[in-house]
């Protein structure tokens, strides 16, 4: 196959099949349209940094579909995002670590009453690990825990 054919082979056989028939089947999604524009925009411009408000006005959808379309793709494995790199490994470890005390107050607390040294924290984007006093918490995506 040339160049041009094994494109299209891959654009009708794997790209528009998990787009048209295993996102929606899996997350009973209806807007599909939605998912072909940001996969064919991200697949245009690789390495783009997505502004989710900007996606948002321009397709005329709200934030939280955006998200949802952009979290299918990634569960799909046709792209996949990565952290906004800082300077330094030091200020993107701490730039990852969103997880407010209030997310860990209860966790910290049943690991205590439990006698539990190492507990794990689903989250929507973010990941790492936390230690608080003798206790480590991982903090796990969504997006990864459900690949488990």
């Amino acid at each position: 196959m040339d160049e041009r054919e094994i494109k299209e082979y891959i654009r009708e056989l794997v790209i528009e099949r998990i787009i048209y028939r295993d996102i929606p089947e899996s997350f009973g999604v209806e807007d599909t349209e939605i998912i072909r524009i940001l996969a064919e925009y991200i697949f245009e411009n690789p390495g783009i940094i997505l502004n989710i408000d900007a996606l948002s006005r321009n397709l005329g959808r709200h934030k939280k579909t955006i998200r949802n379309a952009l979290n299918y793709l990634e569960l799909s494995f046709l792209i996949k995002r990565t952290s906004n790199l800082r300077g330094s490994f030091l200020a993107t470890s701490r730039k990852n670590k969103k997880v407010d005390k209030k997310d860990t107050k209860g966790l910290l607390k049943f690991c205590s009453l439990f006698n539990i040294d190492k507990a794990y924290l689903i989250n929507r984007e973010e990941d790492g690990i936390i230690r608080i006093d003798d206790k480590e918490i991982v903090v796990i995506p969504i997006t990864k825990f459900l690949l488990l």
